[in-house]
């Protein structure tokens, strides 16, 4: 049953749709990133790009709104 789909299939038909595909899934993913708010973005800029294994880093808040644990 296999072999008589791929047998009858007209694979240039498959590639267009396979390429129309792409091009929809490339389109709708940039205008997604491009269509993100700024503060998203920078939290993006500061995810760790190696394996190392790092201090981690505490989140971006506002002054008023941190935990201050240098307090006795």
């Amino acid at each position: 049953m296999l072999r008589d789909v791929v047998a009858g299939a007209d694979f240039s038909t498959n590639a267009v749709i396979a390429l129309l595909v792409f091009f929809l899934v490339f389109v709708g993913l940039t205008v997604w990133v491009l269509s993100r708010r700024q503060r998203t973005v920078d939290r993006w800029a500061g995810l760790p790009l190696d394996d190392d294994e790092a201090a981690p880093r505490e989140p971006r808040t506002e002054p008023h709104l941190r935990d201050d644990r240098n307090r006795s």
